[in-house]
This record gives structure tokens, sequence and C-alpha cells, in this order.
């Protein structure tokens, strides 16, 4: 196990992104758990990719039938251990063509952290019982500043508790992080679960037409935004897109209220009644814009 798995985390959470440099969509995912779920969570997992005969679960290999089916096993997994109140997987996406992100310079890496920030403060603030101590294993990125970010959440945490009392219960109401500690994504499952979520997340925004091409060549619902005959389809597109309706119909079993078709991207209705959360970024106000390269 990680090294901050220890008698003061009682909280882990993996993290991986997804295409944060490139394309209209980016996406971070973070699967969060109690620490004493996190080896019965992660053995599963490894079981499923060697019996998928995979070494490595990633959305940019998910392109065949043989990468989807392992995919499959992994998210499959992580929605009934969700349903089952045992894991939360919470997914941001940001428009890099909206009011924050549209700007000249705009560092991605700096970006990012950002979104990093926003990601792990809502969902530790937010999605978990208050006093909870996390330890964060993100995919290894040599470009982000992890020991900043970790001082910073760990600050937030405790002003949240400085929020709900007084300076002696300061950590109690609010939010441990104990430390963050980057991971290499082919030695974690977990993390390789985080960024098929991330990439679903992403994908279901830059490529809905696909998404509608594909459900109606499928019969499944006629589309209500034109003609979709002019679409082709990748083999990977179609193999992507029965991950993304394996995803929404597990969701409408469970009323979870994770939308699709009439949102044009994965969006979670209200996080508070789902433990499958996904939530589309905007600006939180006229000042709330993109770091730039030339920023101090």
């Amino acid at each position: 196990m990680p090294r901050y798995v220890g008698p003061m985390v009682t909280h882990v959470a993996f993290a991986d992104e997804s295409s944060y440099n490139f394309g209209r969509y980016r996406a971070l995912a973070l699967v969060s758990m109690r620490a004493d779920h996190v080896s019965a969570f992660r053995t599963l997992l490894a079981d499923h990719l060697a019996e998928s005969g995979i070494t490595e679960a990633k959305w940019a290999r998910t392109k065949t039938a043989k990468a989807r089916f392992g995919a499959e096993k992994l998210l499959g997994t992580c929605l009934n251990e969700a349903s089952n109140g045992r894991v939360r997987a919470d997914v941001l996406i940001w428009d890099t063509r909206d009011d924050r992100h549209a700007v000249q310079g705009r560092d991605d890496n700096a970006n990012l952290e950002r979104m990093y920030y926003h990601l792990c403060r809502c969902t530790f603030r937010d999605r978990w019982p208050s006093g909870a101590s996390w330890a964060v294993y993100p995919d290894e990125m040599t470009a982000m500043g992890w020991p900043l970010l970790r001082d910073i959440l760990h600050r937030e945490g405790f002003r949240q508790g400085l929020r709900g009392g007084g300076l002696i219960e300061a950590h109690e109401k609010g939010f441990l992080v104990e430390g963050i500690e980057p991971v290499v994504s082919a030695e974690e499952p977990l993390v390789q679960l985080a960024d098929l979520l991330a990439g679903l997340g992403a994908y279901s925004w830059g490529s809905f037409d696909r998404w509608e091409a594909w459900r109606d060549a499928m019969g499944r619902q006629p589309t209500l935004f034109g003609d979709h005959a002019e679409i082709n389809l990748s083999n990977g597109d179609r193999e992507r897109c029965k991950l993304l309706q394996q995803l929404t119909e597990y969701a409408k079993q469970r009323t979870w209220g994770v939308a699709l078709n009439g949102t044009r991207g994965l969006r979670t209705r209200d996080p508070r009644t789902s433990r499958v959360n996904f939530w589309r970024y905007v600006p939180q106000h006229q000042n709330d814009r993109a770091p730039t390269r030339n920023a101090f």
C-alpha cells in the first residue's frame, strides 16, 4: 500500500485526468472511499484486469472489444460499489470555450491544479462526513505542484472546520489532507478506473453527436437534433458508446439522476442523491478566469 495509508488516514482518493491539454472538453475524476475498503476494492479491480488479459486499462486504449470488456468490468464494479455506499466517483468537466477558459496564454498545467483543488475540496467537504483525514493518490505528473496543492487543501479543510466551531473543533468539523502521493497508473488499478471515468466524462460532451449517431444506428431512440447519417463512427467510437450506454442504463435503474441526452453530455442533477457525480464546471463569478502563463 502507498505510504500515507496509516493510522491517521480514514479516507483515500485516487485521481486521474483526461485530455487536460488538448480538445475542447477536459475532465478530472476522483474515486474516493474509506481507507479500510481500499484493499478489497483494489483486489476486485486487479482480478478483473487479469481475467480480461489487460495489463492496464486506459481510456485512450478503449478502442477494441477486448479493451472495452475490461473497462466494462472495472466500471461495473465501481457502479456496484457506489450503489452499496462504499465508493464515490466524482468527475469534473470543463469547457475550454467558456468565459473562464477562452483566454489568451492559458496555462493548462496551472488550470489542472485549480481543477484538482475544486474537485477535492467539494468532495471532501460536501460528499463525505466531516472530520475525515485524507490521503490522495493521483496519476504521476511531473508538471504538477503536489506539495503546494496539499498545503492549500489542508488549510482549506482547517478553515472549513473553523466555520463550524472554535479552534479546538476545527479539525473535527473540517477535513485533513495528510498527503498527496503520485503513483504510476500502470501499477494502480484504482487510478486506471479514474482514468476511465474522466475519459467517459470528456467524451460524452466532446463527442455527443457521435453518441447520437450510434444510438440512432442501434435503433434506441430517434434523434431530436437532426440527421447524423453523415457521421462516420470509428470502431473506437462504437466501443466507447457502449460504455456510455452501460453507465446511463445502470444509473437510470437506480434513479441516480445522471443525465446525458437532455444535457448533451454526462451531468448528475443532484450529487447529494447519487454517489456517481458528473459535474460540469461553470465560472463562479465574473472574475473567475483560468490562469495564464504570464500570471504571477
